[in-house]
């Protein structure tokens, strides 16, 4: 059973148990991750295909927010991240330029 599912929010145990009783508890870390790596795929899935800008923003919380809890098990804390993201940028630039890689030469 490990990994199967979807993983839903906290407080969202009591609407859902009103629609099913299959709501179970995550049996490990080892298993969190797994339902976690599921769910930012579904967080980003959801991130590019919003509607408007405000439904992109809230998509990019529960994407931080999901970020967030994985840096934690994996015994890391969001600063750590912040700063992996600054040394990074540091070494290697951001992609605020739009430099694009062409597969192909320009026609001129």
């Amino acid at each position: 059973m490990t990994g199967e599912g979807i993983l839903v929010r906290d407080c969202m145990r009591e609407k859902i148990h009103r629609v099913t009783p299959y709501v179970r508890k995550v049996e490990s870390d080892e298993e969190l991750l797994i339902l976690l790596r599921k769910k930012l795929l579904e967080e980003c899935g959801e991130l590019l295909t919003a509607p408007t800008p405000e439904d992109a923003l809230e998509e990019m919380g529960d994407v931080l927010q999901v970020l967030r809890l994985w840096s934690h098990l994996i015994g890391y804390n969001f600063g750590h991240v912040e700063r992996a993201r600054q040394e990074k940028w540091r070494l290697k630039g951001g992609f605020g330029s739009g430099m694009v890689l062409a597969w192909k030469q320009p026609e001129e």
